[in-house]
């Protein structure tokens, strides 16, 4: 009986294995063959990123992938529908989307195996996005102007002025 060990992993696949006995002076050399099936490694796929966002904001989502040695295509999804893909290198990429509507999404990431490694498909996040608040507009500068009815008074008299916004906003009167 002989065993056999190895610290060399084997891709996965059919592989034939070959011993060899070279002989010694009492038993004569031999050798056999074996085929041995090597299964593609399981894997496990894990999605980071926010959990709320605001419409139009880009939010980027880290899809890693255990055993880091996994490698090959990572598409990210949204409601289910395929918004782009990452390669994932030592285990990791990033994927970067936004979102258009103020609503909640579901968001998920599948890897699509390799050689080695068995497809895996991440947990589903759920995204709340929220109206994003309009873009700020500088106030515009107004010129106010005063208009009086007459133009000279006597003492103790009142003066009664009307304003205007150079926007035509009726700025009110004023009794002086």
């Amino acid at each position: 009986r002989v065993l056999f060990r190895s610290t060399r992993s084997l891709p996965a696949g059919t592989r034939t294995i070959t011993a060899t006995y070279g002989g010694d002076a009492g038993t004569e050399s031999s050798s056999a063959v074996t085929l041995i099936d090597v299964a593609q490694a399981a894997t496990t796929l894990t999605l980071t990123g926010p959990v709320s966002a605001t419409t139009g904001e880009v939010v980027t989502y880290r899809a890693t992938l255990s055993p880091a040695s996994a490698g090959g295509t990572v598409t990210l999804k949204v409601n289910g529908i395929a918004l782009g893909s990452c390669t994932a290198v030592a285990g990791a990429c990033d994927l970067t989307t936004s979102f258009a509507a103020a609503t909640v999404f579901e968001v998920a990431a599948s890897y699509a195996g390799d050689e080695n490694h068995l497809a895996s498909d991440s947990l589903v996040k759920t995204v709340t996005v929220t109206l994003a608040p309009p873009p700020f507009e500088p106030l515009k500068p107004q010129t106010i102007s005063f208009t009086a009815p007459q133009t000279s008074l006597g003492i103790g008299l009142k003066l009664s002025l009307t304003g205007t916004a150079s926007s035509a906003l009726q700025i009110g009167r004023a009794h002086v």
